[in-house]
């Protein structure tokens, strides 16, 4: 059982240091997302060219008007879809899980380093795994599968629409060319992003829960100060304290309120407070 301290009216507020994110593992999240969608892009890319300089191309944009290689398109863009399918199931799991293991981790480690700022008096347990800190953790992990696998499906999709227009208007890899090259620069921007996004939320959920868990119902939302575009409320909520039961508003069109990292490219982060109201007394180890 805990013990308990008096202390002062103006001591009756305590605020642990920023809990900020992991670079390093940001940039292997979003090199192993990278990495994986590029088996993608250069089989295609390789696939799909050779396919317009084949025999049923040549015929085809010869005016024979052949439609095998409708057909070949097909067949192919299809086989490409089977086979990255199955070796998505397969990965986005692995990379989706190491990710979330990693920002458990680094939670553990971030959020006792903060809480030492409280002093040896107070003593509270940020690393036990609770049942709904389980369910974070696997809907973390479901989550980043979807989206993983959502890149390479809306990379796949993007191709087979222009290869089938290449073949409609005649105009083999004029258009082609371009365009192979613009849908794998947005598939490779959208991989950072979320990658980025992700390991924000993960680790801001994370720390949440556990902080829920101790005791400490309150933080201070901290802006991260960068992007080109910052959000002007988000600006303003700098420096103010917030309760996990009554979050903030993140997004003024739609209504949402949540905590530091939940909105979109949001890189906002938040400190703990440990308040004990007007007592003046608390419970210590």
């Amino acid at each position: 059982m805990a013990s308990k301290k008096r202390i002062k009216k103006n001591e009756s507020r305590m605020q642990g240091t920023r809990l900020s994110y992991n670079v390093s593992e940001q940039a292997d999240y979003v090199r192993n997302i990278k990495k994986l969608m590029m088996k993608v892009i250069n089989e295609t890319e390789r696939s799909v060219l050779k396919l317009f300089d084949s025999d049923f191309a040549e015929q085809y944009f010869s005016s024979a008007q052949d439609e095998s290689i409708s057909s070949q398109a097909r067949i192919l863009t299809n086989k490409i879809t089977d086979k990255f399918s199955l070796l998505f199931n397969f990965k986005s799991k692995l990379i989706a899980k190491l990710m979330v293991k990693r920002q458990v981790q680094a939670s553990s480690i971030s959020l006792s380093r903060s809480l030492q700022k409280f002093g040896n008096d107070l003593t509270l347990d940020v690393k036990k795994i609770s049942p709904t800190l389980k369910e974070i953790i696997k809907a973390s992990v479901v989550e980043n599968v979807n989206l993983i696998k959502s890149i390479k499906d809306e990379y796949l999709s993007d191709v087979k629409g222009q290869v089938m227009r290449s073949i409609t208007t005649n105009s083999g890899t004029t258009n082609l060319i371009p365009a192979l090259q613009k849908y794998k620069g947005i598939s490779l921007r959208r991989a950072k992003n979320i990658a980025l996004d992700q390991t924000r939320k993960v680790y801001n959920n994370v720390n949440a829960e556990r902080m829920k868990n101790a005791g400490i119902n309150q933080f201070i939302w901290l802006h991260s100060g960068g992007g080109q575009k910052p959000r002007e409320d988000h600006i303003e909520m700098d420096g103010n304290k917030y309760s996990f039961d009554d979050p903030p508003i993140i997004d003024k069109k739609t209504g949402l309120r949540g905590i530091p990292g939940q909105a979109i490219n949001c890189g906002c982060t938040m400190k703990p407070v440990y308040d004990f109201g007007e007592e003046e007394e608390y419970n210590a180890a």
